[in-house]
Parts: structure tokens; C-alpha cells; sequence
């Protein structure tokens, strides 16, 4: 199959260079170039990849913002990973299926910068709570715990003058 749609885009957008005429591959973001200054990528290729995330994100609507949870596809099967976007932080946490122990790593988002505030381990078991800050800018809480055989997470925090509490259902176990 050859290249049949096409989006043009700006030069130095992605990394992988192929001839214009090239068969479409499994690289979603493989480009194609044209001419000086013109790079061509599949459409096929960007709309696959955008169903596939799509069929991994759940959106949950709150009063002040979505939250956003991104299950990862290529987590190994005793382990469960998601990226979970709640307002200005981004939180990565990682599940062992096994024994139930959950590792979390919470980033708050500056500008084009993601700064690590804080990086926890425990046991859903037993609940995690932690307590995230930056000065002048965030503080509270976050908790990850299990009721019945849903993993939650509980969030209470001020960020940039805006307060986000809430609770969500991150996965059933």
C-alpha cells in the first residue's frame, strides 16, 4: 500500500525520513519527505494512532476539569501503568497485580516543563497518601487506595489559586 493521504506539516517535526513514495509502515509518525521545506505524513498512520490512544484514555469530567487517565498498552501482564492529567500535575503510577504494590511519581506541569514534587511507594493494601507541594504555586494531597476491587484515587490540592478535590475510579482489579 502507498501513501494516499496526506497532511502537511512543518519541517523538523518528527525524525524518521523516508522517500515520498515509501509503503506506509507501522511508525505512526513516519514522514515522508516532498520537497525542501515540506514534510508529508501518512493520514492513515496519525489517525490509527490517534483511535489507539483514544481506546486507552478515559476521560473523567469534574466541576473544575477533566481528568485524563492513560492506561499504557505495552505494560507487561502482572503489572497495570497509567498517566493520570488532574489540572496543572500529571501523575505516574505503576501496579504489581501480584501483591497489589503501586509505585507513584506526581509532576507538576511549568510552563514546558514537568517538575518532580513528589515519588511515593507502598502497598493499595494498606492505602498511600502524599502529600505533593511547590512553593507559592501547590499543595495537598493525593491518595491511592483500594475499595472493593476498584483501585481510587482521592485528590485534594490548591494549584495556581484553583482548588481540584475529587475522587475517581482508576481500573477495576
Amino acid at each position: 500500500m502507498f501513501l494516499s493521504c496526506v497532511w502537511i506539516l512543518e519541517p523538523g517535526a518528527f525524525d524518521i525520513i523516508q522517500p515520498f513514495n515509501a509503503p506506509i509502515s507501522c511508525n505512526p509518525f513516519e514522514r515522508f519527505v516532498d520537497a525542501p521545506e515540506q514534510i508529508i505524513v501518512g493520514a492513515q498512520n496519525v489517525i490509527h494512532t490517534f483511535h489507539t490512544l483514544n481506546a486507552h484514555v478515559t476521560r473523567v469530567q469534574t466541576s473544575l476539569s477533566d481528568v485524563l487517565v492513560y492506561e499504557s498498552a505495552a505494560s507487561p501482564d502482572a503489572f497495570k501503568t497509567f498517566v493520570i492529567s488532574i489540572g496543572p500535575i500529571v501523575i505516574e503510577i505503576s501496579i504489581d497485580l501480584t501483591n497489589l504494590a503501586i509505585d507513584i511519581t506526581v509532576y507538576l506541569q511549568l510552563l514546558f516543563v514537568n517538575v518532580q514534587i513528589a515519588k511515593a511507594s507502598g502497598s493499595l493494601k494498606d492505602g498511600v497518601t502524599l502529600s505533593i507541594g511547590y512553593p507559592g504555586v501547590l499543595g495537598g494531597t493525593l491518595t491511592f487506595q483500594l475499595s472493593g476491587n476498584d483501585v481510587m484515587l482521592i485528590y485534594d490540592f490548591t494549584a495556581f489559586s484553583l482548588e481540584y478535590k475529587g475522587k475517581i475510579k482508576i481500573f477495576t482489579i
